[in-house]
């Protein structure tokens, strides 16, 4: 990590046998700094250079194709090959979801207004009512954005790993 006048603040060995970052590190709002290793870990450092956790991601991914980004709501959302993974702020599992094809590049995210769930309406004694959905407030949640290498767009729920929808934009 590097002081505001680009001098070393400081500097950590992830491991003694030189295994390779493969990502750019990933900053929270929270000054955590996430990277990913080529042994196919995410590692997480608070703003003074101490190691917090390490998650290591299971041999189905390839490492070299971790890709990390931390979010509004304070998750890591990561990529590798076809599968998106939320790791929460203290380094436990929250979710993945997968995709038919490889994904690419690095997740994005943005808090989105989405609309809150329905409830029927309940019918009026003695009529026969039918029930209509009645829409509850909207709220702001996180909304994980990947794109697969046919360049179909698909945006996730960041609380929850639920497909919310897909844009085909064509081959890229």
């Amino acid at each position: 990590s590097l002081n505001g006048d680009g001098s070393i603040k400081w500097r950590r060995s992830l491991n003694s046998d030189g295994t390779p970052v493969t990502s750019s590190p990933a900053i929270a709002a929270d000054g955590t700094l996430y990277i990913t290793t080529q042994r196919g870990e995410l590692h997480a450092f608070d703003l003074s250079g101490r190691p917090q956790w390490e998650f290591p991601f299971t041999s189905t991914v390839n490492p070299s194709e971790l890709l990390p980004s931390p979010a509004v709501d304070a998750a890591a959302y990561v990529i590798g090959d076809t599968r998106l993974s939320a790791i929460r702020p203290d380094g436990t599992f929250a979710w993945s979801w997968e995709a038919s094809r490889e994904l690419i590049g690095s997740p994005a995210f943005i808090a989105q207004q989405l609309p809150g769930p329905t409830s029927a309406t309940t019918p009026t004694a003695g009529i026969a009512e039918t029930p209509s959905p009645t829409p509850t407030p909207s709220t702001f949640e996180t909304v994980v954005y990947v794109i697969d290498n046919a360049g179909t767009v698909y945006g996730v729920r960041g609380a929850t790993g639920t497909l919310l929808g897909r844009l085909d934009l064509g081959a890229t």
